[in-house]
């Protein structure tokens, strides 16, 4: 989450709008918790791809933006790892997901 030093914004209208800012980011799902972005083309079907990421901790959670194609596509959530997510797919596609771990607060 994007972080304000409010305390230190001496104009209070400024400081007012940055905190209305805040609440506003607060309340988008997306904006919370720590995300990647990947784009993948698979030209066959694939079993237990490993997708290698950095983020330094094991993701656990992801969410598919885009496929196209027909292919039925599967995290395998029980083998993700600190540097690698695995992912099947059932034929030819391109996918589009963000990955990472979702929190509040």
């Amino acid at each position: 989450m994007i972080q304000f030093r409010l305390d230190e914004i001496q104009d209070p209208i400024v400081r007012e709008n940055f905190q209305k800012i805040l609440e506003q980011f607060r309340t988008v799902p997306y904006l919370k918790g720590k995300w990647q972005f990947a784009e993948l083309e698979f030209t066959a079907a694939a079993t237990n791809f490993k997708f290698q990421h950095r983020l330094g901790f094991r993701p656990k959670d992801v969410i598919l933006t885009s496929k196209t194609g027909s292919a039925t596509v599967t995290f395998n959530y029980d083998s993700f790892t600190n540097t690698h997510i695995d992912i099947t797919v059932s034929a030819a596609t391109t996918i589009r997901f963000f990955f990472g771990l979702y929190f509040e607060g």
